[in-house]
């Protein structure tokens, strides 16, 4: 069953645009054992090599967005047995970031 959860600031001064990233690790997405079956991976001895490959070139399901959180909590819809990595970053660093290049 999936679950929706609200991040949001304490501190009124935080409450502002910002840009968020987010990635998704489940079994669709940045998961090699959704690549390789599950009696395939424990049939045969596969080379580390092979295997990082495979992962490097599987990531995770990522979506990048802004989110004004002045105008209400950031929801996310959590899948059931899926691992979420939420970053928050203020526009104005990514901003600068992207000007000394």
């Amino acid at each position: 069953k999936d679950v929706d959860i609200w991040i949001n600031f304490e501190d009124e001064a935080l409450i502002d645009e910002y840009i968020c990233v987010i990635a998704k690790v489940d079994d669709e997405g940045g998961n090699i054992n959704h690549m390789i079956s599950q009696n395939l991976r424990h049939k045969y001895v596969w080379s580390t090599p092979f295997l990082m490959r495979v992962e490097e070139n599987f990531r995770p399901y990522m979506h990048i967005m802004e989110h004004d959180f002045k105008k209400g909590p950031l929801k996310i819809r959590m899948k059931y047995n899926a691992v979420y990595l939420v970053e928050i970053y203020k526009k104005d660093k990514i901003n600068k970031r992207r000007s000394t290049t």
